[in-house]
């Protein structure tokens, strides 16, 4: 068992290790393919840098993001987000099509916010047993009075 003094830290530090090695891949590329995306204004993020961004005001919305995956494989979740609405951000597993329940979700946690009001947070997530499918899901509760943009969301494999 090992204890992270800074988590997020850490994962900013590995994946940028590891993108510069060439040891991670964004899965969550320059198309919106295997993405489901849904807000009561029916505004659509727009893909920026290899990970996809938008705003919310008015009202709620979430996206959802899939990926086939193999037992035992190693992913991190990311996603940034600034302003006053609520933002959470969780991994989800599927199997055959359907969410299982019964394996533990993966909570991304929000870090401090930079000197633009940027909250980043990661999570990296191990594939349990018979699952095929990982699930990355923002969801953002705006309304008149608050409002979001979430940017960099993004699953990186790890090798």
């Amino acid at each position: 068992l090992v204890s992270i003094k800074d988590p997020q830290g850490f994962m900013k530090t590995k994946l940028a290790r590891l993108q510069s090695e060439g040891n991670a891949v964004n899965l969550i590329r320059d198309s919106l393919d295997g993405v489901s995306f849904w807000h009561e204004d029916n505004a659509k993020p727009e893909v920026v840098s290899n990970a996809l961004s938008w705003k919310v005001s008015k009202a709620g919305a979430s996206i959802l993001a899939g990926h086939p995956v193999t037992e035992g494989e190693l992913f991190a979740a990311s996603v940034a987000c600034r302003g006053d609405a609520e933002v959470t951000a969780n991994v989800h597993w599927r199997r055959n099509g359907a969410f299982d329940w019964n394996k533990p979700e993966f909570p991304i946690f929000f870090g401090e916010p930079d000197k633009a009001g940027w909250r980043r947070g990661a999570v990296a997530a191990r594939v349990p047993v018979d699952i095929d499918e990982l699930m990355i899901q923002c969801d953002c509760r705006a309304d008149r009075e608050r409002s979001a943009e979430v940017s960099e969301f993004s699953l990186i494999r790890l090798r």
